[in-house]
């Protein structure tokens, strides 16, 4: 009895098994009858993501018009006569086909003669079509055809944590197109506030001596910047400056056309900035503003402005400092005339100043 019991036990649960597994079954079909449930917004990014991470197209297309320029320098000691050196190195970016290079101007810089070895191994002596210390660029040509050549992106369209690869010749020609990765770290920072600093791109993307020069590139492998500088205190890592695009090819267009860069110049020295401490103390009409000395037939003397006026507004835009004053008329062309708003004691004065060419 005892057996018959155990077998009757063990059939019953076969039967559960079988009913179980038919209506598992059921479910899935069900399931499969079902539409697939719609991914949300951040899943579809995440699915749009590349399986790759591999930036070789990249480099495929922007590495060969890449060159290394060796800075020649000669030996003038009367036991070497005539002996050449190499006294300095980096890199520079083939932007036209006719043989134009961007580089920088400290890449140049000091040279008696430049020597470019192009990616094919092809050499060449450079011509300085001009150099611009200021946004330390330079603009080089060399006579040889057949180039590869870098197109020039939209800096402006930069936004942080875009990819940044840098390309160039770190240590010289032994590594000759490293590359490296990284982001866009930063926007418009400026290293050495002055009335003659650019705003430049910020990345993370290894720099190393011998980079200067080289291109600093998007995901679409356009050049948006030019290496320039980094960060090299030890309390620092990871902090390259490139030129954005947008200056380079505002210098490079005007070192072509005119051998030096046009800037537009309002003929002022600025002696000093107003702030309230100085205003109260010396019972100034105005809070704000800076203190000027026009240059000798500079255009604001021109226009009537003396020393020791106050500007107080340029172009309809409030000047609280000596930088401000220089972004106003640098936003501005040499030709363009822009009202300014002047104190001359307790006087309020308009004057329209047509800007010259610094």
């Amino acid at each position: 009895m005892k057996m018959r019991g155990k077998k009757r036990v063990a059939v019953a649960l076969m039967l559960l098994l079988i009913c179980l597994g038919v209506a598992a079954c059921r479910e899935r079909r069900a399931d499969a009858a079902r539409p697939m449930p719609q991914p949300s917004r951040d899943a579809a990014v995440q699915l749009a993501l590349p399986q790759s991470c591999s930036v070789s197209p990249i480099v495929d297309a922007v590495s060969p018009a890449v060159v290394y320029i060796a800075n020649i320098g000669c030996e003038s000691a009367a036991e070497l006569p005539g002996s050449y050196y190499e006294q300095g190195a980096g890199s520079g970016v083939i932007i036209s086909a006719d043989g134009l290079i961007v580089t920088n101007n400290h890449v140049i810089d000091g040279a008696d003669l430049l020597l470019v070895t192009l990616a094919d191994g092809r050499q060449a002596d450079a011509e300085v079509i001009g150099a611009d210390a200021r946004s330390d660029l330079a603009l080089l040509r060399i006579g040889l055809t057949e180039l590869a050549v870098a197109e020039l992106g939209d800096s402006a369209a930069l936004a942080v944590g875009d990819m940044a690869v840098a390309i160039g010749n770190p240590g010289g020609a032994q590594f000759a197109r490293t590359t490296t990765l990284g982001i866009v770290s930063g926007l418009d920072r400026v290293l050495h506030p002055s009335d003659s600093s650019y705003p430049l791109i910020q990345t993370d993307a290894a720099i190393n001596p011998g980079n200067s020069g080289g291109p600093l590139v998007n995901a679409a492998g356009q050049v948006i910047g030019i290496t320039t500088v980094k960060i090299s205190d030890t309390a620092y890592e990871g902090m390259g400056f490139a030129i954005p695009s947008s200056v380079v090819q505002e210098v490079a267009a005007d070192l072509l056309e005119y051998g030096y860069v046009r800037r537009p110049a309002l003929g002022v020295l600025v002696w000093g900035a107003v702030s309230p401490q100085l205003a109260e103390a010396d019972a100034l009409p105005v809070s704000h503003g800076v203190v000027v000395l026009p240059e000798a037939d500079g255009r604001a003397a021109e226009a009537g402005l003396r020393d020791y006026d106050i500007i107080v507004e340029a172009a309809k835009q409030p000047v609280f400092s000596a930088a401000d004053l220089s972004s106003i008329v640098q936003a501005h062309q040499v030709g363009d005339i822009i009202p300014l708003l002047v104190y001359r004691g307790d006087e309020q004065l308009y004057f329209a100043v047509e800007l010259g060419c610094l």
